[in-house]
């Protein structure tokens, strides 16, 4: 018997479909499968991308703080940089995340910062993200050793600033020095004005502004015009568990209209020291926060004064205007720290003409501050504006600090090479 196998020639048609099928499938699923994970790089490229201008600005961050801790060769190796055969000083640094920067400096009077930061790509092997970042720096004057305001600064008649350190004792003939600033945020022709009087140390105006001097008007260091101190206003103080008086009482056997021991205290004006039976002693660590926001918040006259006892300190928020003549503030400690007055945003107005030298640090930025205490002033002073008048002396404290820094003058990004 012969059997013949029939061959349905579909079964064949049905596998190269089946085939052709798997194949497609394959193909549009391998298709897929690179494209996202081409998107999928692509999004880690940008995010790498954009991750590597943070790691370029730590290494201005660091280049900043060698300039700010010294520019001279010796600061640079003990802070670990290598002077390359550019000239220029170098350092790279991994950052905890796994980026990294290597940054360059040129030394100079306008020092140059070059940073790139760099992060592992997200293909291949040693390949990197790089972008670089030129940043030209300026060294600006202190903002704590002197006087500095965001207008104008004026000395006339025998008026002057210098320099001392309280740190060394009082202010005399082995304490003084030319480190004083007198710094003016304004760009006005005049912004800093002497027409008598001298600056032993730095006076700088903002941009375009000038340093106006006549008759016996000098100034014994440098000019500049690169001003651009950032004066913050003072916040409204919160004080825990005031008192809203300040009692009488008495200090050493002297009765004293006010007394003010450790503690805080929030009134509303201090406006009736007019003499000494009126007269307010600060005996232990007072905060004095004054509420009156028109004049004569604050007002010492005639025979009155503020006398802070040695070893006790006084910090005065005044939310008014102040004026202080007759005995003035007379400071026990003779250190500028223990005297400290703070000028809200609506005191617009400070006038010290006291018979006592004032020995303390005035911040008050939105007031115009006037001087013309024959006794001098010791420590340093912000202000809106300043007159200095008459022979007053105004010796800035630089036991107080301010040490000059380094600021970003201009910043761009440029081709990594």
């Amino acid at each position: 018997m012969n059997v013949k196998n029939k061959v349905d020639p579909r079964n064949g048609s049905a596998l190269l479909l089946a085939l052709f099928l798997l194949v497609a499938t394959s193909m549009m699923v391998g298709t897929y499968l690179y494209l996202v994970g081409t998107e999928s790089k692509i999004a880690q490229r940008s995010l790498d991308w954009n991750t590597a201008i943070p790691a370029a600005e730590a290494g201005i961050e660091e280049a900043l703080t060698q300039l700010y801790t010294g520019t001279n060769s010796s600061s640079f190796t003990t802070n670990s940089w290598v002077r390359g055969g550019d000239g220029l000083y170098h350092k790279n640094r991994t950052l905890a995340s796994g980026e990294s920067y290597g940054v360059a400096i040129q030394v100079g009077t306008i020092p140059v910062i070059w940073s790139t930061g760099y992060v592992a790509a997200p293909f291949g092997t040693n390949v990197y993200i790089r972008r670089l970042i030129k940043v030209t720096a300026v060294n600006l004057p202190s903002t704590g050793i002197g006087i500095i305001t965001k207008g104008t600064i004026g000395f006339s008649g025998g008026a002057f600033l210098d320099s001392y350190s309280s740190c060394a004792g009082p202010y005399g003939t082995n304490n003084f020095g030319s480190n004083a600033v007198a710094s003016s945020n304004s760009g006005i022709v005049g912004a800093i004005s002497l027409s008598g009087g001298y600056i032993d140390g730095t006076a700088s105006t903002g941009p375009n502004g000038t340093v106006k001097l006549s008759g016996s008007g000098t100034v014994n260091g440098t000019v500049r015009n690169d001003a651009n101190v950032q004066i913050d206003d003072v916040l409204t103080p919160v004080l825990s568990s005031p008192l809203t008086s300040i009692p009488s009482g008495k200090v050493n056997g002297t009765n004293y209209l006010h007394v003010a021991g450790t503690g805080n205290y929030v009134v509303s004006t201090l406006a009736d020291i007019s003499d000494k039976t009126k007269g307010m002693v600060v005996n232990g660590n007072a905060v004095v926060y004054v509420t009156y926001t028109g004049g004569n918040a604050v007002v010492v006259s005639g025979s009155g004064f503020i006398y802070i006892t040695p070893g006790s300190s006084l910090t005065l928020y005044c939310a008014g205007e102040m004026t202080i003549s007759g005995g003035g503030v007379l400071n026990g400690s003779q250190s500028p720290s223990a005297c400290s007055i703070y000028g809200l945003p609506t005191c617009d107005k400070i006038t010290y003409s006291g018979s006592a030298a004032f020995i303390g640090t005035v911040y008050a930025p939105e007031a115009d501050f006037t001087f013309s205490g024959g006794a001098g002033a010791f420590g340093s002073f912000l202000a809106n504006t300043a007159t200095i008048s008459g022979s007053a002396g105004v010796h800035a404290d630089t036991c107080l600090g301010g040490i000059p820094g380094y600021v970003v003058q201009s910043w761009n990004e440029l081709p990594a090479q």
